[in-house]
């Protein structure tokens, strides 16, 4: 019998075949019977291997096609691949198992592998240009920024798969959802610092202001998808914001604290002038007036919650600079007294100290008004003692030399007091 491989099993050769071996087997078949036959085997032969020919080529056209192509990395397309290959040489050995048909059905499996893999391609580039364009405005935070990065690695290469693709914006998605969060909150949280900073007696403080106005332009920056400022900034800067308000709040107690000192220093209850002072003929009506002025307005300062602390501070050191100047007029009728000459020393030393603390200084202005009521003591006993010895210079009152001595203890006090200069905080 001709040979018929490798398309023995090929419906219209397997029948031709049949009809032939029956010949054979059949006693009364005639030698032109067995010529038909071999000739209608031979023409299905010869039509079975044209088919099996032009299918295979087809196959490996096909198979050419899919590999380079850019879907020739998709697990589906290689694994048509793989199986047209194999239904190929399964067919080629003639096997039962494998026919033309099969090798065409392979073929169009392979086809619609590449096709699937191809559309399914175009849809991920697509879902990719769109995760693309909604990273903002978390783009340049390091993860996301690592993922369209990834990303864009992925697409630059034409044969990368529907599912390396999908599976870079899913990463790429998840990167921003995830950042996204996290800069919502550091936003709520600068938000409510913000609030908390403009509802707070800080409000005014210049530190506070220029912490809040930082903070509003890294969130404008930051919202922009600026790479300038990123969430990181925005947590620095409320902390920052927070922090000042710590400071601030402490400066402000501080500032407080160091204006009840200078009222303690110079008033008996915050406004009424020490009568130290008040009731001295020697200190000056301009340097009363300022005194009280400054006591005033440092009283104005504290009752509002708002002054910012640095207002406060200059409005105290007005009243111990005023309150200094009027103790050293005060100071003035006891020149020559030792006690009161060194308390006063020790207060122009202690206010002109850059370094000293209000403690310090209201420490020394009282201590040199402690000692006005001995020294005013010792000049009125100095003066009743003169006025007794006037009384016992009868009867010789009117001689010259006694007349020129009464006459300059009397006057002595009162002379020293309008002749000596006022004294004034010294500057180290």
């Amino acid at each position: 019998m001709q040979q018929t491989g490798p398309v023995t099993n090929e419906a219209d050769v397997a029948t031709a075949r049949t009809n032939l071996q029956t010949l054979i087997d059949d006693p009364t078949s005639t030698e032109q019977d067995l010529k038909n036959a071999m000739t209608e085997l031979a023409t299905a032969v010869t039509a079975a291997k044209t088919d099996r020919t032009t299918t295979n080529n087809e196959a490996n056209k096909a198979i050419t096609t899919a590999t380079n192509g850019d879907q020739s990395a998709a697990p589906a397309v290689q694994t048509a691949i793989q199986n047209l290959k194999d239904v190929m040489a399964t067919a080629a050995s003639d096997s039962p198992d494998a026919l033309t048909a099969d090798i065409a059905t392979a073929t169009a499996a392979l086809q619609q592998a590449v096709a699937d893999e191809d559309a399914a391609q175009e849809t991920a580039r697509a879902a990719a240009a769109t995760a693309l364009s909604e990273t903002a405005p978390v783009s340049n935070e390091t993860a996301v920024a690592s993922e369209i990065n990834a990303l864009q690695n992925v697409l630059q290469d034409p044969k990368a798969t529907a599912a390396e693709i999908t599976a870079a914006v899913t990463a790429l998605q998840s990167a921003v959802q995830t950042d996204t969060g996290t800069r919502n909150t550091a936003d709520d949280a600068a938000a409510t610092a913000i609030a908390d900073a403009e509802n707070s007696s800080l409000q005014n403080e210049p530190q506070i202001e220029n912490a809040i106005a930082n903070l509003n332009a890294i969130r404008e920056r930051a919202a922009a998808d600026s790479s300038a400022s990123l969430t990181a900034d925005i947590i620095a800067a409320t902390d920052a914001l927070r922090q000042a308000m710590t400071d601030v709040a402490q400066y402000q107690a501080d500032a407080r604290a160091d204006a009840a000192e200078a009222q303690q220093a110079t008033t008996t209850d915050g406004t009424t002038v020490h009568p130290e002072i008040a009731d001295s003929k020697a200190v000056s009506e301009d340097t009363q007036t300022a005194l009280t002025d400054a006591v005033t307005a440092l009283n104005d300062a504290l009752k509002n919650p708002d002054t910012p602390y640095a207002d406060i501070k200059t409005a105290t050191d007005k009243v111990f600079e005023a309150g200094g100047k009027a103790l050293t007029e005060a100071a003035t009728p006891y020149s020559d007294n030792a006690t009161v000459e060194s308390a006063l020393a020790t207060m122009q030393t202690t206010l002109a100290d850059p370094d000293a603390t209000a403690a310090e200084k209201h420490a020394a202005m009282d201590s040199l008004r402690a000692t006005f009521a001995d020294a005013s003591a010792a000049l009125t006993d100095a003066k009743t003692a003169a006025q007794d010895a006037l009384s016992k210079t009868a009867p010789v009152s009117n001689e010259t030399a006694v007349k020129d001595t009464t006459s300059c203890r009397v006057c002595w006090p009162i002379q020293r007091q309008q002749r000596r200069p006022l004294r004034t905080p010294q500057r180290r």
